[in-house]
């Protein structure tokens, strides 16, 4: 999925000197399926909100959405949300920045869906 919002540059607090360096958010959905139904990324900035929906996505699923500090962009949050096909007894979604899990949630059933938001990330300096 490539999502023309993401010219994303710097996080809320971000100081823009030459001491500030990028980061990657990467969102990733997994199952035990092999398609999610649907997948839906939502990106929030001071400007409003902007977002795409895709469906029949194969599973695993990752996106990475890269950050550079050095550019003003107001960054508020991000969102991604999917429902796992029929087959799936779980779907998990995952949140990392620069590596390091920052959100894990997990939903259980029949086509499981799941949410996951991250709004509070590290800066990198």
């Amino acid at each position: 999925m490539a999502i023309s919002l993401l010219g994303c540059s710097s996080w809320p607090g971000a100081k823009n000197d030459s001491a500030t360096k990028s980061g990657i958010v990467k969102y990733v959905i997994e199952s035990d399926a092999p398609t999610a139904d649907s997948v839906s990324v939502k990106l929030t900035t001071q400007d409003g909100t902007d977002s795409r929906e895709e469906a029949d996505i194969a599973l695993p699923y990752t996106l990475e959405l890269p950050v550079d500090y050095s550019k003003p962009f107001n960054f508020k949050s991000a969102e991604i949300s999917a429902t796992a096909s029929a087959s799936a007894s779980f779907i998990t979604c995952l949140i990392f920045y620069d590596d390091k899990k920052m959100i894990e949630v997990t939903a259980k059933g029949t086509a499981p869906s799941v949410t996951c938001q991250g709004d509070k990330w590290p800066l990198r300096k």
